[in-house]
């Protein structure tokens, strides 16, 4: 997963990031809060993870992503979002 920081202004976070996934059979399955640690969240930088979830979620139908809103500037920007699915 790539997630990709707003070029603007105080674009970046100092919250914790999480997503939480969604597919499998009907959409109906979830990943739950994936936190993704280890990524900065910069302004105008891209931070990749690998994403591993316990139960089947192809075809992936949709992505929630967001934060905790801790830290001394929890607002960000999220420009972006790309996931390839790797069976």
């Amino acid at each position: 997963m790539q997630v990709e920081t707003g070029d603007e202004r105080h674009a970046g976070t100092s919250a914790r990031v999480y997503a939480v996934l969604y597919g499998g059979k009907g959409g109906t399955e979830t990943s739950g809060k994936v936190w993704l640690t280890g990524g900065k969240f910069e302004r105008g930088k891209t931070d990749v993870f690998n994403v591993e979830v316990a139960q089947m979620l192809s075809p992936l139908t949709k992505i929630d992503i967001g934060h905790d809103n801790s830290g001394a500037g929890p607002g960000w920007f999220c420009r972006q979002v790309r996931s390839a699915v790797m069976l």
